[in-house]
Order: structure tokens, then sequence, then C-alpha cells
């Protein structure tokens, strides 16, 4: 019987970056567990990747059960005794996680696999920094809940709830009746991590040194040698632009979305003042790329919904890579030009991948400026002035390098070696 592994995810992102991995762990058996489901079961379900999901679906009839603080009290119960009997009836060798702070789920499933000696790893796979989130006003604070609940009212009474549910658990691990893990920390037995910037914050986040490796980045491998097959592979070119409906005689240039209108950065905007920001983008970009020479693909976040219904009147191509038939690294080795912002996990792929790029932030929230140095982005373009320059450069190919180009040779082999020695 071969030993198992299994990658522990709750997102699509970590689960796409770890299933890259998986045709080199033959000697094991591999399978993800789904802590939430944020698209991870229909793209396990679709691509026959095994699974164990450790979330409920179709919980049944409202009861006393179902009551609010109940409810919560009794899925953390049932979630608890259902990693124990899965730990007790799997017996994996190795457990993978992607956070460098679990979530309770997440951390409760490490703490009780350390437990039994099963080996536990943290392998990177986005981006972390030393820098925490600035401060908001009281007017973004508003905005935020107005924005994550769609009810200011609503968001206030969310999180008075959440923050008396959590005084209810600390009560309940006082007195020994239902252990807590939301604010341990991760007690991974070792680390795998990108680089020595990397290292550097793990270090700064408390983790011995003894336990961190520098593995690299699979993804910069992979976008290397998908680029270049894109280049030397007529045929399988040719399946791209037809899988993504783009037009094979145009350039093809890729604005990636930020999600400004929820979730942490929802300080800034609302729906609407979203879809504006991004369609003066697109017109800004359409003056040296107009549609008849140019496909512009925009590329939504992961976690947010598709509000630019508007664009298709620009000519736009929208991309939604979490229907799981999407895939980003596809879309950047088909590439003539990136822009984005500096704030996002994709420009790992990007300063891998020796695409032209510009990086861009016109929004209040100079905190996103602060991770370009993870990535190796050397420019974030702030005026609209600029912003024009450089696309004109790039219409006339003399657009300088925005990033540093950083190469990641044999990274898959070594992440691979981490996890199996």
């Amino acid at each position: 019987m071969k030993p198992k592994i299994y990658f522990v995810v709750k997102y699509l992102p970590p689960l796409f970056y770890y299933e890259k991995l998986l045709s080199c762990l033959e000697n094991y058996d591999v399978a993800f567990i789904l802590l939430e489901d944020k698209g991870t079961l229909k793209y396990c379900q679709d691509h026959k990747i095994p699974f164990f999901y450790f979330f409920n679906i179709n919980s049944g009839k409202r009861n006393f059960l179902t009551l609010p603080f109940i409810k919560h009290i009794i899925d953390r119960y049932r979630f608890l005794k259902k990693c124990d009997k899965f730990l007790k009836e799997q017996k994996p060798t190795k457990l993978i996680f992607s956070e460098i702070k679990p979530c309770f789920h997440a951390s409760a499933l490490m703490e009780k696999a350390n437990g039994l000696g099963i080996e536990t790893i943290t392998l990177q796979w986005c981006l972390i920094h030393n820098e925490e989130l600035p401060k908001i006003s009281w007017r973004q604070r508003m905005l935020k809940l107005n924005q994550r609940d769609g009810n200011f009212l609503l968001g206030i009474f969310k999180n008075v709830y959440f923050f008396l549910l959590n005084k209810i658990f600390t009560l309940l691990d006082f007195f020994k009746i239902l252990p807590n893990y939301s604010d341990f920390l991760n007690n991974s037995k070792k680390f795998g991590v990108f680089n020595e910037k990397a290292k550097e914050v793990f270090l700064v986040k408390g983790i011995d040194s003894k336990k961190i490796t520098i593995v690299g980045n699979a993804n910069r491998q992979s976008i290397k040698e998908l680029r270049e097959r894109v280049f030397s592979d007529r045929r399988f070119r040719q399946s791209l632009i037809k899988k993504y409906q783009l037009d094979p005689n145009k350039k093809n240039i890729l604005l990636l979305s930020t999600n400004f209108y929820s979730g942490h950065a929802a300080v800034c905007m609302t729906p609407d003042e979203q879809v504006k920001y991004f369609r003066e983008i697109i017109e800004a970009i359409q003056k040296f790329f107009p549609s008849n020479e140019a496909n512009i693909i925009f590329s939504l976040h992961p976690r947010e919904r598709n509000i630019y219904s508007s664009y298709e009147n620009l000519g736009v191509k929208i991309v939604m890579v979490t229907e799981a038939k999407e895939s980003i690294d596809e879309l950047i080795a088909l590439a003539d030009l990136c822009i984005g912002h500096p704030g996002t996990t994709v420009n790992f792929t990007i300063c891998a991948s020796g695409v032209p790029a510009i990086f861009f932030n016109f929004t209040p929230l100079r905190f996103l400026d602060s991770y370009a140095k993870y990535y190796g982005v050397k420019y974030i373009v702030k005026e609209w002035d600029k912003f024009l320059s450089f696309l004109e450069k790039q219409k006339n190919n003399n657009l300088e390098k925005q990033y540093e180009l950083y190469e990641d040779k044999d990274s898959i082999k070594r992440i691979v070696n981490f996890i199996t020695s």
C-alpha cells in the first residue's frame, strides 16, 4: 500500500497550484481535503481528482440544531469528530497546508495530526508579507460593512454575532467542553517557501528557521514551459485560441481585475464605481490597441462575481477562472501584454513569464504598492499620463521590463523532494 499525502485547501487557487505536483508524486496516494466548497468540489469531480470534503452538503430540515449559535457550535463539534474519524481511518502519512495562519478548520486538523505523529507541512503558494493592513476610517468601515453584507445594519449585526460567538467558543474551550484552535500559531513540522524574502517573513511570523526550506515556486517553472510550448507548438496554440474564442490574427491584452468592492479591500469603491474604474482602464487601452487589432481579455478575480456585462459592448472578452475550465496560466502564456495591480498573486507568474507588463494603482489603497517588492515589480504607474505613455511604448514595441525576470529551474523537483524527504 502506498503512503498517503493529502493537500488541505479551501479555494481553487491553491488547488490549481498543488495540482502541478500530482504527476510527480506517483509513489504516493494523493488526494485533496476540501475545507469549504469554493468551487473546489466541482473541480475535483470534473477532473476526477480524489478528495474528501469536510463541509456539510444539504444540511437538511430546519430544527433546534439550526438555530443561531447552536448551529455553529454543533457544526464545530461535528467537524472535530470528522477530523478524528478521517485521521483514524485514512491514516495519512503527510498533510500539506496552504496558509501561514490557518483558519480554525485547518488549524484543528493540523493540531490533531501533530498529536498522532502525522507529518504536517506548510507549502507556500501565494504572497506573504510583513506589512500589516493600515487602519481605515469610520467612513471606510461603513462602506466595507455595506459592501460585504449588502446592508450596513446587517453588517453591524453580523459583526456583533460573530464577536459573541467567538466569546462562546473561548468559554467552551476554557471549560474543556469544546477545544478552540482559532488562535493557534502554525505548528507545521516544516515549511517550504519561495525565496529568501519569503523566509524572512516566516521568521518574523515566529517560525523556527530550522523548519524553513527554500524550494522555489512551481508556477514560475510551469509558466516558462507553457509559454515556450505556446510559441513552439502551433496546434497547441490554436487549441487555446479556440478555447478562449480569440481572434488568432489579433494581439492579446490581458487585464487582471482586483476586487475592490468586497473582501478586505472593499473600502474605496462600490460595485458601480468598480465597473467605472476598469471601464476607464479598458478605454485607455483601446486608444492604442483598438478592438480591430487586439483581443482585450478581462480576467476576474476568483472571489468576485461578474458585474461587467456592459464591457461586452466594448468588445471585451470576460473570463472567470472560478469556472475551473479556465486557466490564468494559459492566458498569460498567450498574452502580448499583461496589465494589473501590484497586489495580486498572479504577479508571481507574470514576473517569470517574460511577457511585457504594466502595473498600475489609481486607487487610494497605497498598501497595495508595498506588495510589489515581493513579486519583483520594479515600477507602479500612478498617473494617467504615464499609463498612456507606457501603452504607447508597448504599441511601438519598446516598453522596458517593469519587473525583475525570475526563473525557478527545477522548482517542481525541489518541491517534490522537500515533500517526500
